[in-house]
């Protein structure tokens, strides 16, 4: 079969064009730029990095740990005396305010019980008041005939004894009378129950018509008041004070809130130490959330820092390409100190102003040219 003439020569065309393209690429990874053929020497390919300076800076020690947002404090309020539940006004979630009624036990038998004691204590005290009456008239009669020279001074003293008798009774039984009295007004009190706070109620184990006892009523929580449970090794404990200020980031809501440090216990519990925090919340915060806390324990200031970018690791040796200024490269072990999220302290072999790789360091050798971008 005979080959169209034309058809080979774009064949060939093409062949060439893929050869020039694979004969000019740099090889994967390397951005170059080609440095001409100069005195018999080959041509080098440069690799493009990117590059910063040694600074002078701050970097802020921190201790690092995971904790839970929880509430300032929970109120549990209870029934305090057993019996058969009236009404209940709030469910989960709700909010309530200082004061509000959560829930009422019937009262009817209490208020049978309370009348009764009531009007036997009024009938004492207004007995008692009759029986001081009738001494004061008593008295006032002697007194007369006392005055008159009817009678003799042991037959007056013996009347004021009466009188001074029957004023100590009647003082008693006034007394007793509103003891009493405010007795059965706070055991009344018992059977309304009010919130101690403004908050919001997280849980709830009555209903109407149950027969309740100590064991039903309400969780409520203070709203927007919160703290965060953690807990640092004994590595670490030492480092960590009351009033550090703390960083504490929320996963779920994608916020980070300013903190501080309120306890640290002395007592471990299997090599752990509890601390709590306070938290600046918002509306979006609740109980419940975990977070990433990261606790500010000492703050170096002007000392000499790089992008921990920068840091080559072999071993548990750091390493940096330091630029030349003949634009190529040469690795330079450093000792690093302190350490934050992005920058390091640099203790040794480089110095302030020094200019060093950033980005395309993992594609660099020893005095390798660069380009800067």
């Amino acid at each position: 079969m005979k080959i169209n003439k034309k058809w080979i020569i774009i064949g060939v065309a093409i062949i060439a064009i893929i050869a020039v393209i694979v004969m000019v690429n740099p090889k994967p990874g390397k951005k170059s730029e080609q440095f001409p053929i100069e005195m018999g020497l080959k041509e080098q390919t440069a690799t493009t990095v990117s590059s910063e300076k040694v600074v002078s800076g701050d970097i802020d020690e921190t201790v690092f740990t995971i904790g839970s947002v929880n509430p300032v404090e929970t109120f549990n309020v209870m029934v305090k005396t057993p019996g058969d539940v009236k009404a209940t006004y709030f469910e989960i979630g709700d909010h309530v305010n200082k004061d509000d009624v959560l829930f009422e036990i019937n009262q009817d038998a209490f208020d049978v019980s309370k009348n009764q004691t009531l009007t036997q204590q009024k009938n004492a005290l207004d007995q008692s008041k009759d029986s001081l009456k009738q001494a004061e008239d008593a008295y006032n009669d002697q007194k007369k005939l006392f005055e008159s020279g009817a009678i003799a001074q042991s037959a007056l003293d013996n009347t004021k004894s009466a009188l001074e008798n029957a004023q100590r009774a009647y003082e008693n039984t006034k007394a007793a009378y509103n003891s009493t009295l405010t007795s059965l007004n706070e055991q009344l009190d018992n059977y309304i129950q009010r919130s101690p706070t403004d908050g919001i109620v997280v849980g709830k184990n009555i209903s109407k018509d149950i027969y309740a006892t100590s064991q039903n009523g309400y969780t409520i929580i203070p709203e927007s008041q919160f703290i965060v449970n953690a807990s640092v090794t004994s590595k670490y404990v030492k480092s960590v004070k009351k009033g550090q200020k703390a960083s504490i980031y929320v996963n779920t809501l994608d916020k980070t809130y300013d903190g501080e440090v309120i306890s640290v216990s002395e007592v471990g519990q299997q090599g752990t130490y509890p601390i709590e925090l306070s938290i600046q919340g918002d509306d979006d915060l609740m109980s419940g959330l975990y977070s990433e806390v990261k606790i500010t324990t000492h703050r170096l200031e002007q000392v000499p820092v790089i992008s921990k970018k920068a840091l080559l690791l072999e071993g548990s040796d750091h390493y940096v390409f330091r630029i030349k200024a003949d634009n190529t490269v040469e690795k330079i072990l450093v000792t690093t100190g302190a350490e934050s999220d992005e920058k390091v302290e640099i203790l040794q072999n480089l110095s302030l102003g020094d200019s060093i790789v950033v980005l395309g360091k993992e594609y660099l050798s020893e005095n390798d040219k660069i380009v800067i971008k």
